[in-house]
Formats: C-alpha cells, sequence, structure tokens
C-alpha cells in the first residue's frame, strides 16, 4: 500500500480513493440548507482537496483541527447566513496557482538551511470585508515553485494580530496583519499552493476576526496543534475528482458539537433509518428480479431523503417536535408487508415533519405524500409479477 510509507519520514503521495465512516442522516447543502443545529451531525457536500502541483490529496485537508475549523465554520455560514470566500466553504473561489506570490502574502524561511529552504511561515495582510479582491493571473503548467521569501505590503499603521490571546481593535473596514503560521506543501519545499487562494485567505481572516471576538478554533492555523494521525482517517471520504485520479475530492463527517438529550427520537435519524430499512428490503427482494430497478429505487430513496431531510431541518428552527409512529402497521410476514409498512413510516414521517408549523394543510407534504405512494405502487407491482 502506497499509504504504508507516510508515516516514515518519505515522501510518497496521498493518493488513493478510500471510504470513510459516517453515520449522520444529514448532508449539508449550501444553496437549499437554512439551519443546522449545533448538537447535530452531518456530512459535507464533496470538497476540492487536491494539491495543486501534485496528483495527491492536500495533507492540509487530513489534518483533523482542520476538519473541525472548516465543520465549524458550514455550520457558522448556515446558521448565521455569513458567506465564506472559499468554494470549499460555499463561496466562489477555486483553488488556483497563480503567476508571482501575490503582494498580500509575505512569505518567510524557518528551516536551518536557508539554501535550499525546506519549510515556511506566511503572513497574510487580512482585507477589509468591504473590498473586493482582484482576480490574479494564473499560471500555466509546469508551476512556479515558491520557495523563497517575500515582503508583502499592507496599510500603513495596519495592526498586528499576534494569536497569544490578546484582543486588537479590528474594524470591519481596516485591514491587519495576521499572525505567522506554518505554510509547507507536504510533499515539496515550497508553499502550500492552497494558501495563494483568495478564498483561502479571506476565510482564515475571517476566523482571525472572530477569534479576536472570543470564539474558539481547533487547527494549528488559530494556535492548536498540527493533527494528522492517519492517512485514511474514518471522518473523511476521498473519491478521484476526474478520470486520470490526478485531481481529488473528499466529504467530511463533522461531529455534533453540544450534546442531544439522550432520550430524544432525533427524527432525521428515523427518516434514515426508514429510508435504510427500505432500500434493504428491495436489494434484498427474491422478488424482484431485476437489479437495474433495484439500483434505480436505491439512488431515488436516497434523494428523496436528502429533499425531505433539507425541508425539515429549514422548519425545524421553527417547529421542532419528537416522532410519532404510526399505528396502523401490518404484521410484516412477507416481503410485501414489509415494504408496505416503511412506506407507511416514511409517509407518516412526513405528514409531521414537512408539514406548516401553523397547522394549515402543506402542499409540499402533500406533493411528498403522494410521491411515495406512487413509488410504493411501483415497487409492490415489481413484487407481485
Amino acid at each position: 500500500m502506497i499509504f504504508s510509507l507516510l508515516f516514515s519520514g518519505t515522501n510518497a503521495l496521498y493518493n488513493e480513493e478510500f471510504v470513510g465512516t459516517c453515520n449522520a442522516p444529514t448532508t449539508l447543502d449550501f444553496q437549499k440548507l437554512k439551519f443546522i443545529p449545533w448538537q447535530i451531525d452531518f456530512e459535507s457536500p464533496w470538497l476540492k482537496v487536491s494539491n495543486p502541483v501534485s496528483p495527491e490529496v492536500n495533507e492540509f485537508y487530513l489534518d483533523e483541527g482542520i476538519r473541525d475549523d472548516m465543520c465549524w465554520g458550514m455550520r457558522y455560514s448556515i446558521m448565521n447566513n455569513v458567506k465564506f470566500h472559499s468554494r470549499n466553504l460555499g463561496g466562489k473561489f477555486d483553488l488556483y496557482i497563480p503567476k508571482e506570490i501575490p503582494d498580500w502574502m509575505s512569505v518567510r524561511c524557518t528551516s536551518e538551511e536557508k539554501e535550499p529552504c525546506t519549510s515556511f511561515e506566511i503572513q497574510y495582510c487580512c482585507p477589509s470585508t468591504f473590498d473586493n479582491d482582484e482576480e490574479l493571473e494564473k499560471a500555466e503548467r509546469p508551476f512556479p515553485v515558491f520557495n523563497y521569501e517575500q515582503q508583502g505590503s499592507c496599510s500603513d499603521g495596519a495592526l498586528q494580530f499576534e494569536n497569544d490571546g490578546s484582543f486588537i481593535d479590528i474594524d470591519d473596514d481596516s485591514e491587519f496583519l495576521s499572525h505567522w503560521f506554518e505554510a509547507t506543501n507536504p510533499s515539496s519545499p515550497e508553499v502550500n499552493g492552497l494558501f495563494f487562494n483568495p478564498g483561502t485567505r479571506r476565510d482564515i481572516c475571517r476566523g482571525i476576526r472572530l477569534k479576536n471576538m472570543g470564539y474558539d478554533f481547533s487547527s494549528y492555523l488559530f494556535g492548536g496543534e498540527k493533527n494528522v494521525t492517519s492517512a485514511t482517517p474514518d471522518w473523511m471520504t476521498v473519491r478521484c475528482g476526474d478520470p486520470n485520479c490526478h485531481t481529488f475530492e473528499a466529504k467530511y463527517c463533522c461531529p455534533a458539537l453540544e450534546e442531544l438529550d439522550s432520550s430524544i427520537v432525533r427524527p432525521d435519524i428515523k427518516l434514515h433509518d426508514s429510508i435504510k430499512k427500505l432500500v434493504d428490503t428491495i436489494t434484498n427482494a427474491p422478488e424482484i428480479k431485476r437489479g437495474r430497478f433495484k439500483n434505480r429505487m436505491t439512488q431515488k430513496l436516497k434523494t428523496i431523503k436528502d429533499v425531505l431531510l433539507v425541508d425539515f431541518w429549514n422548519r425545524a428552527k421553527d417547529c421542532f417536535a419528537e416522532f410519532s409512529a404510526p399505528k396502523n402497521l401490518l404484521e410484516s410476514g412477507t416481503t410485501e408487508d414489509e415494504i408496505r409498512n416503511s412506506f407507511t413510516e416514511i409517509r407518516s414521517w412526513i405528514g409531521q415533519f414537512n408539514s406548516r408549523c401553523d397547522d394549515k394543510p402543506s402542499k409540499y407534504a402533500e406533493k411528498m405524500i403522494q410521491k411515495m405512494t406512487k413509488e410504493e405502487k411501483k415497487t409492490l407491482k415489481r413484487i407481485r409479477k
């Protein structure tokens, strides 16, 4: 295994797909999801995690503290209707390599040997929250190697953030200097390419503004320790981002930040379990001969689950309630009984959690209940063939 070499001092690549463990029933959707409580775990969208200068996962994203801070940022964005800037946090800026080090970044060498330098730290000139970034000229392959020091520029009198627990008076419309933080590319002696992304700079600078207001973060970027303990952490799933597997995407399993009363039956988990039970019943049904139908139903039901949960969480802030099980279930003696019961459970769930908060009729809930009834009839028709 390539990964077996990773922690023995070699420069092996993080270039394999792997599947982590995530039982979170909800997947975050920046475009549709408007509410997700701190007590709820969730799965992130697919994130761009490539090392821009080599065909591998950037080690930066394998750090558990980075995972924790990015998951926090996703929650903060949804809960506070705040827009971050990098694509991975719902913004518009994708990763790319510029032709030159931008003038808003300073670089210094931190290795004992300066020629050649093998490790680097960087410092940002953090922008006003009202400014827009100028487009940087993008480099073409072969990319330039940024392995030298540079003194960036910032406003005269820009305040210095020290990351030592002290606070400075930062205005939203003022530039300031970030602290210095480690920024070496994991597989070559140069600055890690992700830090050239204007969206990355703005998001780290937003994190500094929040830390300066008293928020706590976990990663080494904000004073924590580096925490890369595995090349295949179970809280992460990685897939190839192109047919040649030169780029990579990943999903994080984002943990809950507060404990929920264990006596409460979480509605999202109830729906997740009901859909899973139905999928398993259809998949294992000997009466259904065609595998294509089973695969199609599996994908369709998972998509329906995601849609229902987005609607549920967006309503939950105002009208959260505990699940009440339907009382008209059959005694499951056959595959048909099990399928009927599962669809009945799901329709009951929709009636409780996709309805309006004011008890008036819900067109959305009615539409989704009708949809599930239609899918039930199609499935039972396959059983009876």
